[in-house]
């Protein structure tokens, strides 16, 4: 083999590593895009599970339900969602409040039931406990990205 073919062949391979690495970011960044949905529109924040630390949290959470955590004296609405976007939503009072109404512009709810899903929201809330727990706590996914 001579001289100049090994750093050609060793070009190639760079150059295809280069692009197999380019591709599977792009995955990963598509696979990350940020979920539009009712918990998005009123103003959760999507908190991917993208760390071992934050993998393990979602995982000590109760899957598709919502759940009140609190940090440093202050309420936050979790959802955790490992089988769609293995992420949880975390949004504070007002977000939750903007969701139990709706969503954003959607007509406030005055004395009747809320709708169906929040109830069932509610209910999931209840099931957790996490509201007689005042020292819950939900580590990383409440920090700041």
């Amino acid at each position: 083999m001579t001289r100049t073919a090994v750093p050609r062949r060793l070009a190639a391979t760079l150059s295809g590593v280069a692009l197999l690495a380019a591709a599977t970011a792009t995955t990963v960044a598509a696979e990350r895009q940020r979920p539009s949905n009712l918990f998005t529109a009123s103003g959760f924040t999507v908190r991917f599970a993208d760390t071992p630390e934050r993998a393990a949290q979602l995982r000590a959470l109760p899957p598709e339900r919502l759940a009140v955590r609190r940090k440093a004296g202050r309420t936050y609405y979790v959802y955790a969602d490992p089988k769609g976007c293995n992420c949880a939503y975390v949004g504070t009072p007002e977000a939750y409040a903007t969701y139990r109404n709706g969503g954003p512009g959607a007509p406030a709810i005055d004395g009747g039931p809320p709708p169906d899903y929040v109830q069932e929201m509610e209910r999931s809330i209840d099931d957790d406990g996490s509201v007689l727990e005042p020292g819950s706590t939900l580590g990383g996914f409440l920090d700041e990205e």
